[in-house]
């Protein structure tokens, strides 16, 4: 039976999470739509001004990205757990704990959790500005390739080939020292959640036999 609960709650949670992301993306389409449309917006946006590069994929790719990759933390994705089912599983374990009267273990993990987070969001900065600067990098790599394709012509005729060729390889040599940099500021935060979630489980285990060795002890 709780197998069972379990799984349909698990199944629920990720199904609600997609429900509420589709939701969420219809409305940010929709607000964009009535922006991009109105007016002069869209030649400004395409034309005028560079601020935004390829509005198009900011409506159509970036809009789904964030409210998928929102959905799958909140409620869980195909691939992972979401922070529901985790706080859910850490309550009921609390739960048990407390119950059996055992405070250092619970107060023990609560510790090492709120440690560990504060070293993935330290960990978590860095990156942030990596992806920042990757994405403006990844813009102006498309924008060059673009707009090579939008003036083919007048630079075939003008002979500017060769300039093209050089700007595709500088903004092409900006786009991967933004990737190596990524990698390298990655690399922290990935073995520090890797490390907790290997050792969260042993230290568990380790904290909760301490627990039982002090009640013994003391009764």
């Amino acid at each position: 039976f709780i197998i069972a609960l379990v799984s349909g709650l698990t199944a629920g949670s990720k199904w609600v999470g997609k429900v509420l992301s589709l939701y969420w993306y219809d409305a940010i389409v929709r607000d964009s739509h009535a922006i991009y449309f109105e007016s002069k917006t869209m030649y400004a946006a395409n034309q005028i001004t560079r601020a935004v590069d390829n509005v198009d994929q900011r409506i159509c790719q970036d809009a789904l990205a964030l409210t998928v990759t929102f959905g799958n933390i909140v409620f869980g994705g195909d691939t992972q757990n979401s922070v529901t089912q985790t706080f859910a599983t850490i309550g009921f374990a609390i739960m048990l704990l407390l119950f059996q009267g055992y405070w250092f273990v619970v107060l023990s993990c609560l510790a090492y959790g709120f440690l560990i987070m504060l070293v993935c969001v330290c960990l978590v900065r860095p990156i942030t500005a990596a992806m920042y600067a990757k994405n403006k990098r990844e813009g102006d790599f498309r924008f060059v390739h673009a707009r090579a394709i939008e003036y083919s012509e007048s630079i075939a005729f003008y002979d500017g080939t060769a300039r093209e060729h050089e700007v595709a390889g500088q903004a092409w040599e900006r786009l991967y020292d933004v990737y190596y940099k990524l990698l390298r500021v990655e690399f922290p935060q990935r073995f520090a959640m890797k490390l907790s979630a290997t050792s969260a489980g042993i230290i568990g285990f380790v904290l909760y036999f301490i627990g039982r060795f002090v009640k013994s002890t003391t009764t």
